[in-house]
C-alpha cells in the first residue's frame, strides 16, 4: 500500500531530494520519502567515505546501514586511539631505558664504597668505649693530673 504524502511535505522534501542529490547515492524518492533524516545521515556517511550506497537499501535497512557505518567509524576511532596509545607506550618503553641507564650509571660511581650485608654504610671513626690499658680509660687519673 503507497503512503499519501500532504503536497507541502512531498514538494519540501521532493526539492530538498534534488537538492542533495541522494539519486547519486541510490535513494529512491520513496525511500527518502519514508525516513528523511535517516536517508541524509547514510548519505552524508557514504560521501565522506567517497562511497555510494548500495541500490538494494530498503526503507527498512536504512537504519541497519546506519549501524554499520556507526560500528566501521567506531571501530576506526579505536584504531586511531590504540594507534597513539602504542606511540605513547613506545615513548614511555624509552623513558624507562633511560631512567635504567640512569640508575645503573649512579650504581657504578657507588661500587667503591664499604658495604656491609650489601648496604652501604659508613665506617665509624671512633670507638664506643677506649681499651683497658689506654690511659684515657681510666677516669680516676684524669682527675688527678
Amino acid at each position: 500500500m503507497a503512503h499519501v504524502y500532504p503536497d507541502a511535505y512531498l514538494n519540501h522534501y521532493a526539492d530538498r531530494y534534488r537538492q542533495l542529490m541522494l539519486y547519486l547515492h541510490n535513494i529512491s524518492l520513496l525511500q527518502y520519502l519514508a525516513n528523511p533524516e535517516a536517508c541524509e545521515r547514510v548519505a552524508e556517511e557514504f560521501s565522506a567515505r567517497g562511497r555510494v550506497c548500495d541500490p538494494a537499501v530498503v526503507p527498512q535497512r536504512i537504519t541497519v546501514v546506519e549501524r554499520q557505518l556507526r560500528a566501521e567509524r567506531q571501530a576506526e576511532e579505536g584504531l586511531r586511539a590504540l594507534t597513539e596509545l602504542s606511540d605513547l607506550a613506545r615513548q614511555g618503553m624509552a623513558q624507562i631505558a633511560e631512567l635504567e641507564e640512569i640508575e645503573a650509571e649512579a650504581e657504578r660511581g657507588l661500587e667503591g664504597c664499604p658495604r656491609r650485608g650489601g648496604a652501604i654504610v659508613e665506617p665509624l671513626r671512633h670507638h664506643t668505649w677506649p681499651r683497658s690499658g689506654d690511659p684515657k680509660s681510666n677516669f680516676t687519673m684524669r682527675r688527678a693530673k
